[in-house]
């Protein structure tokens, strides 16, 4: 922390003509410091399963009072060179709120899919000014991807750095991580784009070819 204090006083110096005297370096320092503690204490109070791998979700789990739950996939259909990517929108007891499912005519690698859904997912929750979401995703690689700093060389790595920009611009947004079978309702959006031509939202009332896998979540809370 004290080295990132340092050279963000750098860039003030070069760009902006400021200086800093060591006292309110080590200030910010402390205070980026106690920042970070915060949000990894707070991801472990709404998402206790981060304290282990051994306990990566195999079923659906609501998130704790007063925060949302989106579940993103990407379904890739190579033979007609295009993805598909499903969005859906719970809170914490369960209750359905939304859901988008966007056809994109682009063929790409299942992993540069998967990130376009979480992109995709972000621009959603910020155009409707959501705040306290937990963004679930059913890919090992992108979940670690968008939890570390990459630099930009890569149109997936740029994806991801598009994903942490937008993460960073609303208030607590969180990334975890879950087995397949715990994103089925996502899976299922993503899929049935395969029959749709445009991006279609539904809100508060799901779209009846979601109604299996909502209830069998329910089910199984």
């Amino acid at each position: 922390m004290i080295c990132w204090a340092l050279w963000t006083h750098r860039n003030k110096v070069v760009w902006e003509n400021q200086r800093w005297i060591a006292r309110h370096v080590l200030k910010i320092a402390g205070s980026t410091l106690e920042q970070w503690g915060e949000v990894q204490h707070l991801r472990l109070q709404t998402f206790p399963t981060l304290r282990s791998h051994l306990q990566i979700p195999t079923r659906w789990m609501k998130p704790s009072n007063e925060w949302l739950k989106i579940n993103v996939d990407a379904a890739v259909f190579s033979e007609l060179r295009s993805i598909g990517i499903g969005c859906v929108l719970r809170n914490s007891v369960g209750e359905f709120i939304s859901a988008m499912a966007v056809p994109i005519p682009l063929n790409l690698t299942p992993k540069e899919a998967e990130i376009m859904g979480v992109r995709e997912a972000l621009s959603w929750l910020k155009q409707m000014q959501m705040t306290k979401v937990l963004v679930e995703m059913d890919s090992q690689v992108v979940f670690n991807a968008l939890n570390r700093t990459t630099p930009a060389s890569s149109p997936f790595a740029m994806l991801v750095k598009d994903c942490q920009n937008l993460a960073n611009s609303m208030p607590n947004i969180i990334f975890t991580f879950a087995k397949r079978s715990a994103n089925n309702v996502a899976h299922t959006v993503a899929r049935a784009t395969l029959s749709m031509s445009d991006q279609t939202v539904w809100h508060f009332q799901a779209p009846a070819f979601l109604f299996p896998s909502l209830t069998q979540d329910l089910i199984d809370i």
